[in-house]
């Protein structure tokens, strides 16, 4: 063996300053700067993205609506209705985001910031939990910075004004928990954090089912405390809920859902694994493979509770990542549940490591350490392509204007909260419209659908403003309406940076009865 090799460790076994040591040194310090770069990167871009002023995603701006409709003392779930018109999704997130409005001011930051707070919070709990299994901070460190690295793989939705980071911060505080504190009674702790974010999102029942079967695997009367706390809360949350907003809460939080999910994408059920999952967290899924083999191996309660956590968030993200309309912050339980396995996986496979004979064990440390360099490199984003344009805030500024100089009422589809932002009233989001009109119920759907209607005949708005993706359920209806030219000139501006790709396109003016034509005629 050359000399330059064996200068890799000394007698009693220490590293010396050989060439294989100082590959696997400069790696690691590498992947724990990226790690470190990644986070701090994504602080930089939400704090850049949190108070412009228009929407980084379609559906922002109705959530906006959302929290100002209960500000002015509404109550959110209400029969549907052309002036407003709930989301399918439970109430925290909103009345979270309407006290942070409420102290601060209205718009797009405090819903942002909301999300914000909560994004950082499951960064750091992703940390905590790879630090308490493995009692190590670098797999910990690492681990917390490839889950900030998915933020564009995740749709850059961490900071959006939307209800995925409270949902996922709930839920990973249910998941530490639960496997930090062993006492039967502190699983009601965990049921409770469970069932508030079932009340952000609804996915949080799905996760629920494995945890809940671990619990009675292992332990029955953390099963009983924590099911039945789940269920006291989420179930009577329901009741009282129902009782308060007149039944509605139901029907839109259990009834539309329950149709939406017939919509499912049959190819989306394989490629959310090699694709979506599988291509941006290739090396981190194998360890994370690597971890849930030797756990199955060894049969460790351990092992197995994070096996149960990740089958549980893998199902949360699987299924709406089936159905039409799934974007990809769907991936983002899926994301934190394999950043968390990567780190155990990592840290066990380097125990494994340090165990073989050296050379190979500094050749096999070096081929692990460029791997994790490669998974970094891997998740490398444009940062510019989570901004918006230049020229898009003015752009957003002018439509504002032009809306503003109309003398009446003014109906954006898709877009409702630009009407408010130029002193018009606002009207219901397209996505809650649609959602109705399409998987609402007979009833629901059909006087939704003549409120529309009778609005447009009846000439209630003296513009109305269409999209070119969502302009086909109302066309139909603008026989009194002439267009009026488009709303940007030009195309590349005031996209949204992420998901449904949609803006104002085309208005459309009211087309006013002329002076002969309102003349009673003879008989």
């Amino acid at each position: 063996m050359p000399n330059h090799e064996r200068r890799d460790e000394d007698a009693d076994g220490r590293l010396m300053p050989g060439p294989w040591s100082r590959i696997s040194v400069a790696l690691s310090y590498g992947s724990l700067a990226a790690a470190v770069c990644f986070v701090a990167l994504y602080v930089g871009l939400a704090v850049m993205r949190m108070r412009y002023p228009f929407e980084l995603e379609w559906m922002e701006g109705g959530a906006v609506r959302q929290v100002a409709w209960i500000l002015s003392g509404h109550k959110l779930y209400v029969r549907p209705s052309l002036e407003f018109t709930p989301w399918v999704y439970p109430p925290l997130y909103f009345y979270v985001s309407a006290a942070m409005s409420w102290l601060l001011s209205e718009g797009f930051f405090p819903l942002r910031l909301v999300s914000f707070v909560c994004s950082l919070g499951s960064i750091g709990l992703v940390f905590a939990l790879v630090r308490r299994e493995t009692g190590n901070r670098q797999p910990a460190m690492l681990s917390a910075g490839l889950f900030a690295a998915t933020y564009q793989a995740g749709g850059t939705w961490f900071d959006l004004a939307r209800s995925d980071s409270l949902f996922l911060v709930l839920l990973l505080a249910s998941v530490y928990v639960l496997r930090t504190a062993e006492s039967a009674r502190t699983a009601a702790l965990a049921g409770i954090l469970l069932s508030l974010s079932f009340f952000s999102k609804q996915t949080a029942l799905v996760v629920a089912l494995p945890l809940a079967l671990y619990c009675a695997a292992t332990d029955w009367r953390r099963a009983v405390w924590l099911v039945g706390t789940t269920a006291l809360v989420v179930g009577g949350g329901t009741l009282l809920l129902d009782i308060w907003q007149d039944g509605w809460f139901s029907y839109y939080v259990f009834t539309v859902p329950g149709q939406l999910s017939s919509r499912v994408i049959p190819e989306r059920v394989v490629y959310f694994w090699t694709r979506d999952v599988g291509l941006p967290l290739a090396i981190a899924s194998a360890l994370a493979l690597f971890y849930i083999a030797k756990a199955a191996v060894e049969r460790s309660r351990r092992g197995w509770f994070h096996v149960a956590v990740a089958a549980g968030m893998f199902a949360g993200s699987w299924i709406p990542r089936m159905q039409s309309g799934g974007y990809t912050n769907t991936l983002i339980p899926a994301f934190a549940a394999v950043c968390v396995l990567f780190g155990l996986g990592l840290n066990e496979a380097r125990r494994l490591v340090q165990r073989s004979d050296p050379p190979l064990r500094f050749q096999l440390v070096s081929v692990l350490e460029l791997l994790l360099a490669v998974q970094f490199a891997a998740m490398v984003y444009n940062p510019l392509a989570v901004l918006p344009k230049p020229g898009d805030l003015e752009a957003g500024r002018r439509i504002v204007q032009r809306l503003a100089r109309i003398e009446g009422d003014v109906f954006v589809f898709s877009q409702s909260y630009l009407a408010s932002m130029a002193g018009k009233p606002a009207t219901a989001h397209a996505a809650a419209i649609l959602d109705v009109l399409g998987w609402g119920g007979a009833q629901e759907s059909a006087s939704l659908q003549e409120a529309l209607r009778a609005a447009l005949h009846d000439g209630r708005f003296k513009a109305v403003v269409l999209d070119e993706r969502n302009d086909a359920a109302l066309r139909t209806m603008l026989d009194r309406y002439q267009p009026a030219g488009r709303m940007l000139d030009d195309p590349r501006a005031f996209w949204p940076v992420t998901g449904y790709r949609v803006r104002p396109e085309q208005m459309y003016v009211l087309q006013e009865p002329s002076r002969q034509d309102s003349k009673p005629r003879n008989p």
